[in-house]
């Protein structure tokens, strides 16, 4: 039997965490919502995901700061996935060049898209 694959969810709207953690663990994902930067920079080394999904609209420390954070200061090398409902080129480019893996604006996914995207993670 497989162990189940963890991913940590860092996204501060509750309908959204809880929309994620039932599409993720009907596909065999552990699923472990944080609501904030902070909060997920104290729990990561605890819970070590093999995939993050971050969202960059967050209350206090931004989704920016958390992905450089935790690129250069808590050495994750596995796959951040950026999920944000903003969608500027400048925006991208920055998450790109501070390690995201892949960026998705929210509104062009849809259920069956967001298990695609992290089928190729397990």
């Amino acid at each position: 039997m497989n162990e189940q694959k963890k991913i940590m969810i860092i996204e501060d709207d509750v309908a959204t965490a809880s929309l994620f953690v039932t599409i993720l663990c009907r596909s065999d994902w552990n699923a472990f919502v944080v609501y904030s930067g902070e909060q997920a920079l104290k729990e990561i080394d605890a819970y070590n995901p093999q995939v993050i999904i971050l969202d960059l609209l967050l209350p206090g420390m931004s989704g920016f700061d958390v992905l450089k954070k935790l690129r250069n200061e808590k050495q994750y090398k596995n796959p951040i996935v950026v999920l944000s409902n903003l969608s500027s080129d400048s925006g991208k480019e920055l998450c790109f060049s501070n390690g995201a893996t892949e960026y998705f604006v929210k509104g062009s996914l849809g259920i069956k898209d967001i298990v695609t995207v992290f089928e190729r993670y397990k």
